[in-house]
């Protein structure tokens, strides 16, 4: 089947929708699927475009065949919040618009779209009635309610209901919603959709690649080689939390714990992330001796860094335990490692983990704390409720089985937008196998075209894309050289960090002939070289230049210039050098 995958997030970023989409996309072209996907560069969750990617062009890629990567141009903002967020969801709404239409003549049969980001819906949606293909859209959270959980839209009531009620005429467009979880199913029927157009389609982990390791293997040797590098002594209790952080998390729940925790020498508490808080939240923490910051690991390490654990953290702010169901949870459960979760009793979160791990309060310092401290003391108690999370994850969230039911759904038709009357089990999310691996026999999609629009739908969805054209594209394109200035500086950041690394084993830094190059590829016969220093080849910076290196430089030990986007000395605005000093 040709689908056309709508996700401002997508691979290689490590973490959230990105990964989820990444790997979806493999596993639909590992099933004989045809798939374009319609993303941004990635971003998430460092809020920097990757070195590599440009935040202001348009990009076309085939990775392998029966997969192509349409990247699209993004403002991606310092700061992520409130007016600033909506503005960056925007302006990939607006840059992906015309890579949609392009595709309208490549006939696809199902358009799949990933929301967040919802303002993506409209135009995802006119692609699939201007091609008569069937229409998708998959929720991984109720972006809009937990932004005004967060505070994030403001509180005025006649703001909220007209932005619900234009959610909620987008999700009823779609001839197919799917979400995560039985509950969050229950709120899109509540939310005017109607229930035979819903349809479950939780995460996944690969079991294969996520699991517990073996004493004396490789990889247990290198979980307990990364406790080393963190001062983390053989007898200590490590409780691990890994993901972005960011505010739904419930982040400061957590380092008041540790605060609690700071006298008893038998607990350690690791953050493994990147996002918006985590400067600030380090900074709060400093001189903490048993909290350790790391950044997210590369998808090679995860299984070691989740073995590392003892326990693995799940805290959550109050009131998000239906709005949206964690995508690291199939990674921890199936680590085989106990859970300490922020939900309460009743919630689809809370029933996830049922006897797999151990519940707190939602934003409760004291219930967390001696949570922790009751599994840190209590190692049969870990061993058990760990053996029971792994026998979770192989019953409920192996990626396998969620592949295949995707790909017998995306190929059973639905014969009309509006189909004959179902039902909806009202708790039915941790019973979803049955019903993603798709059990009745599908019938090929191939062939079947989908009806058209109404004047009416036409109409409100122009008026949307219009208005995001007038109000997003003049601060969107007086912005996205910014953008590219902001990801040089950081590839600058990063040269620096690799640079101070060469200098410690080397005992100086690399002189001019040498170059960065030095941080990849051993220079001579230099006796300390214990490189290389960068994870791959010396990048070009946001326009496609090579870095300028000088050393001694002029500003310092060493100078590292970019010469902007003319790639010339000197100039203004976005034509000026961008030094490290």
């Amino acid at each position: 089947m040709r689908v056309v995958l709508v996700s401002m997030n997508f691979a290689p970023e490590l973490t959230g929708i990105g990964k989820y989409s990444g790997e979806m996309a493999q596993g639909l072209v590992a099933r004989g699927h045809q798939v374009h996907v319609v993303c941004a560069p990635p971003y998430y969750p460092h809020w920097s475009v990757t070195p590599g990617y440009r935040a202001g062009a348009y990009s076309l890629a085939q990775p392998q065949p029966g997969l192509w990567i349409h990247r699209c141009p993004v403002w991606v903002p310092q700061r992520p919040g409130g007016l600033a967020r909506v503005l960056h969801l925007a302006s990939f709404a607006l840059s992906s618009l015309p890579v949609l239409v392009r595709l309208v003549w490549w006939r696809p049969d199902v358009v799949f779209t990933v929301a967040p980001a919802l303002l993506c819906a409209p135009g995802a949606w006119l692609l699939a009635r201007l091609s008569a293909a069937r229409a998708w859209l998959h929720v991984q959270d109720f972006e809009i309610d937990v932004a005004f959980a967060l505070g994030l839209l403001g509180a005025r009531p006649f703001i909220r209901r007209a932005i619900n009620r234009l959610e909620s005429w987008l999700l009823r467009r779609f001839d197919t919603v799917s979400t995560l979880s039985g509950r969050m199913r229950q709120r899109l029927v509540d939310k005017g959709v109607p229930a035979e157009r819903t349809r479950l389609l939780p995460n996944w982990v690969d079991l294969g690649r996520i699991h517990p390791l073996d004493a004396g293997s490789d990889g247990a040797a290198r979980s307990a080689a990364l406790r080393e590098r963190l001062g983390i002594g053989a007898g200590q209790v490590v409780c691990l939390f890994s993901g972005t952080l960011n505010r739904k998390h419930g982040l400061d729940t957590l380092l008041a714990a540790a605060r609690c925790l700071q006298d008893d020498h038998g607990i350690v508490i690791v953050v493994c992330g990147n996002g918006e808080l985590r400067d600030s939240l380090q900074a709060a923490c400093a001189g903490q001796t048993n909290l350790r910051f790391i950044d997210l690991q590369p998808a090679a390490e995860l299984n070691v860094l989740l073995n590392m654990a003892d326990i693995q953290l799940l805290p959550q702010m109050r009131g998000a335990a239906d709005l949206v169901m964690p995508s690291k949870l199939a990674g921890m459960l199936a680590s085989g490692r106990p859970v300490v979760v922020a939900a309460e009793p009743g919630t689809e979160l809370a029933d996830a983990v049922h006897g797999a791990g151990v519940l707190f309060a939602p934003e409760s310092v004291d219930g967390l704390v001696a949570a922790l401290r009751a599994l840190a003391a209590d190692p049969a108690a870990r061993i058990r409720l760990g053996h029971a999370a792994r026998l979770e994850a192989e019953r409920e969230w192996g990626a396998s089985a969620v592949f295949d039911g995707l790909s017998a759904a995306l190929q059973t038709p639905q014969r009309t937008r509006r189909p004959a009357a179902g039902s909806l089990a009202s708790h039915g999310a941790r019973r979803h196998s049955s019903e993603v691996a798709g059990q009745a026999a599908p019938a090929a999609t191939k062939g079947v075209r989908y009806p058209g629009f109404t004047l009416l739908e036409l109409l409100v969805v122009m008026v949307i894309i219009g208005l995001l054209a007038a109000y997003v594209g003049p601060k969107y394109f007086s912005q996205v050289g910014q953008s590219e200035v902001k990801s040089a500086r950081a590839q600058i950041v990063g040269f620096e960090k690799a640079l101070d690394q060469f200098r410690i084993d080397a005992g100086r830094y690399p002189g001019t002939e040498q170059g960065l190059a030095a941080l990849v590829t051993r220079p001579g016969n230099l006796p300390r070289w214990n490189g290389p220093y960068l994870g791959k080849a010396i990048p070009a910076d946001p326009w496609g230049h090579a870095y300028q290196y000088k050393a001694p430089g002029e500003h310092g030990e060493y100078d590292i210039v970019s010469l902007g986007r003319d790639g010339r000395p000197g100039g203004e605005g976005l034509d000026a050098d961008i030094g490290n000093w």
